[in-house]
């Protein structure tokens, strides 16, 4: 099966952008580690202005780079059953103070040790004074025997890395018209 890293989708001039005016302590990488959240605040929101934007698409883009979803893509995650935590995040237009329909800030908890070094394109960085090694990767690779199907994924790395999804879900990302998305195909090694 293909797997892919999942993209913000290039915006157009008219899509809204979320925009954080009080995270009330909530870091930017709260909801990317894969990590369970226990400390979301009810009164965190985000704004956009309807002059810069006034579009909403499925997956929005904001200013935390976190995987902010509409309705319908938290139905499709739902009904594939990944492992994911959702925080209701209200958005709302600055100017007339008017909510958009609900949205989630989805904190996927799938964590998988698939990560394959070998066939990764990526580079290696060293800190000073320390042994720790840090790759930067610019084409990821995975082994498909530690997937076991799964659709929807972050490499279990210790690190903030991207979310993966099989083409299960890129269909029915396209077959529902879901928006916002765009999936770069990753190198899927046999063993």
């Amino acid at each position: 099966m293909k797997y892919y890293k999942i993209l913000m989708a290039d915006k157009s001039e008219n899509d809204i952008v979320g925009h954080c005016a009080n995270d009330y302590g909530i870091g930017y990488d709260a909801l990317c580690q894969g990590k369970e959240f226990l400390n979301w605040n009810d009164a965190f929101m985000f704004y956009y202005n309807k002059n810069e934007g006034d579009i909403p698409t499925d997956y929005l883009a904001n200013d935390k780079g976190w995987f902010l979803i509409s309705e319908n893509l938290k139905e499709l995650l739902e009904g594939m059953r990944v492992a994911c935590q959702y925080f209701n995040i209200p958005i709302i237009e600055a100017v007339t103070n008017t909510p958009l329909n609900p949205y989630y800030g989805a904190n996927i908890l799938q964590m998988v040790d698939a990560l394959c070094l070998d066939a990764s394109e990526y580079s290696t960085m060293t800190v000073k004074k320390s042994t720790d090694v840090f790759h930067n990767i610019k084409k990821f690779a995975v082994h498909a025997s530690k997937l076991n199907g799964i659709d929807v994924f972050k490499l279990a790395t210790g690190s903030v890395f991207p979310i993966f999804v099989s083409q299960r879900f890129k269909d029915e990302v396209r077959k529902r018209n879901l928006t916002g998305m765009d999936f770069q195909e990753i190198r899927v090694v046999p063993y």
